[in-house]
């Protein structure tokens, strides 16, 4: 009951009202789906009774009404239409179930697609950091998969619960209203059952779903690095430890899914004994207490009709109870959705015609708040101007540049954009004048042409520019060489390529966005002299322009075209080298 408790909880605070609504109308529809099986079920009796019991129709009034008021003249005929009526009926009721089963998985769905959206975003919005202090199959879990499971096995699973759990109420009141001393006697008989494998098995079915939330990414995670590390793997002969990993990990989700599955399987074989045990007492109690065969009879026909219906709604009692305990860890790890993924743009937006300004800034890093990275530190960076940043690993250089990128919020200081605080500014509108050029460009597996023009839908796409900007980034040669041009395949994270056209297509990216300020992330230092020199005249080329371009660079003869370079050294500028 407490888990209940606390996944209602839950759903209540993350369902908006709209959501709240739709789940209502879910449980409404699966509501008239039950009643409409009750009343189809009811109906069976009767005509069992019509064909197997002699001078039934005589006897019950509310069938010779019908007999009667449809004018049969002959108790065959009127069999038969009983029969073909009640064909109809079932029809009707099972093509309405069926509607109610889409109505229900759309609405479910919706609520799925909500709130892995909402994740989505959430977590985008939580910034550079968050990103990569998470690892990253977590969060891709948590968006499709946790979602799926928070809306098919616990919201769902709730739902199931309320109805069948109404169902069976209903069936009890009937029996009971027929004889409740054999309610009584069955409840006493098989309620322990449930009982007591519930009681036994809900905390080692949590326990279950807390690990397979656990192994699942970690599998992810290995299967990701086997094949993206698929060189170093080779090189160092280690994939037979690689392929282990993951065989221990698949072999931990298989005894995680077989003990699942042997719980799931658990209340069918309950329900089976129950059953037996049921008719055996029920024929026990007759011989005992109803004198009459007929009565024990009906009793045994009311019985099966209402097992019909009451046993799969235990079983489905049982199954949402244990689905809904095997999900539990999701109330954990979705706690984000508590969170408003409302994102407040600010309307103001940049005209960047003089300067990026960092004034008196402190900066650490949430983790280690009082570890300053920079501390009481300026910079002043004028527009039209090419600076490059050296220093040693760990000075700064990255950080510094993801705050002037402002990805990382500052602890002390501003950030200044002619003068104005980039915190007043629509931080899109920002964006738009950036380009970022990192030192493992991001490549989808798609063309060249797509990975220019990146997140743009390929008939939005100005053919013409993306050429031109290929030909600033010198890529002319390249592009025309390919068989298709512009619409040749790159491979997966550009693999076709080669490491300097790999950071070529990320310049040329930057150009058609139309970026008035370019960032290099040692965009360099994993490539050859002579490649280093081809993307070297590149940037030399756009800083005759009037773009701001701004270098990081552990070589000191990358920037040989700049107008001056900083140097840091643990957070502070050591000197200032004028260029030009």
């Amino acid at each position: 009951m407490n888990n209940i408790i606390k996944a209602l909880k839950f759903l209540n605070k993350i369902l908006n009202r709209k959501d709240k609504k739709n789940a209502m109308l879910v449980a409404l529809a699966m509501l008239i789906n039950v009643l409409s099986d009750l009343l189809s079920l009811a109906l069976v009796l009767p005509v069992i009774n019509l064909v197997l019991t002699d001078d039934f129709l005589q006897k019950n009034d509310s069938v010779k009404y019908l007999y009667d008021f449809f004018g049969f003249w002959q108790e065959k005929t009127f069999i038969i239409a009983t029969c073909l009526s009640l064909f109809i009926i079932f029809l009707i009721k099972n093509l309405l179930s069926l509607w109610i089963a889409r109505f229900q998985i759309k609405h479910i769905q919706n609520f799925v697609n909500n709130n892995a959206l909402q994740l989505l975003e959430i977590y985008f919005r939580k910034g550079l950091n968050y990103i990569k202090n998470n690892n990253s199959n977590k969060l891709i879990f948590n968006i499709y998969a946790g979602s799926q499971r928070l809306g098919n096995n616990v919201l769902l699973s709730l739902i199931n619960l309320g109805n069948e759990c109404l169902i069976i109420l209903l069936i009890t009141i009937s029996i009971a209203l027929y004889d409740i001393k054999i309610v009584m006697l069955l409840a006493l008989l098989i309620t322990p059952f449930f009982l007591i494998f519930y009681r036994k098995t809900k905390h080692k079915i949590s326990a279950l779903g807390y690990s397979l939330n656990k192994e699942t990414p970690k599998l992810n995670e290995y299967l990701f690095q086997t094949f993206h590390g698929y060189c170093d793997t080779v090189v160092s002969d280690t994939f037979p430890y690689q392929k282990q990993r993951i065989t221990d990990k698949l072999n931990t989700l298989k005894d995680i899914q077989t003990k699942s599955f042997l719980y799931r399987l658990c209340p069918t074989k309950i329900i089976e004994t129950c059953l037996i045990l049921s008719i055996s007492t029920i024929v026990i109690y007759g011989i005992y207490f109803i004198d009459s065969k007929e009565q024990l009879i009906t009793l045994i026909g009311i019985f099966f009709l209402a097992a019909y219906r009451t046993m799969p709604s235990i079983n489905r009692i049982m199954i949402a109870l244990m689905s809904l305990n095997e999900n539990l860890f999701l109330l954990d790890t979705l706690k984000d959705l508590n969170q408003k993924a409302s994102h407040e743009e600010k309307p103001s937006t940049v005209k960047f015609t003089s300067s990026l300004k960092l004034e008196n800034i402190s900066y650490a890093f949430p983790d280690k708040p009082h570890d300053f990275i920079f501390e009481n530190f300026d910079l002043e960076i004028k527009k039209g101007e090419t600076v490059g940043i050296i220093g040693s690993s760990g000075s700064g250089k990255t950080t510094l540049m993801n705050i002037l990128l402002g990805f990382y919020p500052l602890s002390k200081g501003h950030y200044l954009i002619d003068e104005q605080d980039i915190e007043n500014f629509n931080k899109n509108s920002f964006y738009g004048k950036v380009g970022y050029v990192q030192q493992n460009v991001y490549l989808t597996d798609s063309s060249i042409a797509s990975n220019v023009a990146y997140g743009q839908n390929e008939n939005d796409f100005d053919r013409d520019k993306i050429k031109h900007c290929l030909e600033q980034a010198q890529l002319t040669e390249f592009h025309l060489t390919q068989e298709q041009g512009i619409d040749s395949l790159i491979g997966e994270n550009g693999v076709k390529i080669s490491g300097g056209q790999r950071q070529r297509i990320g310049i040329a990216r930057a150009l058609y966005y139309d970026a008035e300020i370019l960032f290099f992330d040692e965009a360099t230092s994993a490539l050859d002299s002579q490649t280093e020199d081809e993307i070297t005249k590149a940037i030399e080329s756009l800083s005759k322009t009037n773009l701001t371009i701004i270098i990081i660079a552990h070589r000191i003869s990358t920037l040989k075209h700049t107008d001056y370079i900083i140097e840091l050294n643990n957070g502070r500028i050591q000197k200032t080298l004028e260029q030009k």
